[in-house]
């Protein structure tokens, strides 16, 4: 019998692999026996796998970088993203634009560059970082929310533009994580301690919850799954 969630001989590449989330997926990615690499913006020490410094929104760098690719990949994961706050009092269309360009066009340049040069092998499997902000009107923070909306709605799309491809494309929408951003001070913690009390039953997550769906996701055992958005609510948002 076939291991679940074996990934074995997979080729992924993760956008984001700094992140708290991104490098928990790299890591127990490997455990399961994928080969792993990232793509990053700043060199950031040693992660425990191999990483590219790029400018996602520098096209001819990403296909530059694409053109290296020497087998095509497995699996793609997104997980870039960049919390932007501003009440609408503070909001421009400036803050917009950097929403979009970090949480979507990143996306866009790379996974674009990927399938004209052939480089997402047929059956391979793209998972996309959303967040749970895509459904819940929180005020203050609607450039992220926008953002995180369109790429939950931009993962449906694509999933139809290449299911002829044979390429899957899912998303993973996760309530607030425990990471340095949510809870880098004492306050920080604090103050999430409480929130986590009040709005989500089943608890604030870490993020290995956020790892384990998108694992399931880019192993074969999700084949029959397309164009779908794994909401991780914590309990916030109740049936």
């Amino acid at each position: 019998m076939t291991p679940f969630m074996n990934l074995s001989g997979k080729r992924i590449l993760l956008l984001g692999g700094t992140s708290e989330i991104g490098r928990e997926i790299a890591l127990n990615a490997l455990e399961l026996g994928a080969a792993v690499s990232g793509i990053v913006r700043k060199n950031p020490g040693d992660l425990g796998y191999p990483v590219h410094i790029l400018d996602l929104l520098d096209a001819q760098q990403v296909q530059q970088y694409v053109s290296t690719i020497e087998s095509p990949l497995d699996g793609l994961v997104f997980s870039v993203g960049e919390f932007v706050r501003a009440p609408l009092s503070l909001l421009t269309p400036e803050l917009i634009q950097r929403a979009i360009d970090v949480n979507i066009n990143t996306l866009i340049v790379m996974l674009r560059a990927l399938v004209v040069a052939r480089r997402l092998r047929r059956g391979a499997s793209v998972v996309l970082i959303s967040s749970i902000s895509a459904y819940l009107g929180v005020r203050g923070i609607a450039p992220y929310t926008m953002a995180k909306a369109a790429l939950v709605a931009l993962g449906r799309v694509l999933s139809n533009d290449l299911m002829r491809h044979g390429i899957r494309v899912n998303s993973v929408s996760p309530a607030m994580v425990r990471t340095r951003m949510s809870c880098g001070s004492p306050g920080e913690q604090q103050w999430l301690d409480q929130f986590g009390k009040e709005r989500y039953p089943l608890g604030v997550g870490h993020p290995i919850d956020v790892a384990g769906p998108v694992l399931f996701l880019l192993a074969d055992d999700a084949k029959a799954i397309n164009g779908t958005d794994i909401i991780l609510s914590g309990g916030a948002i109740r049936t």
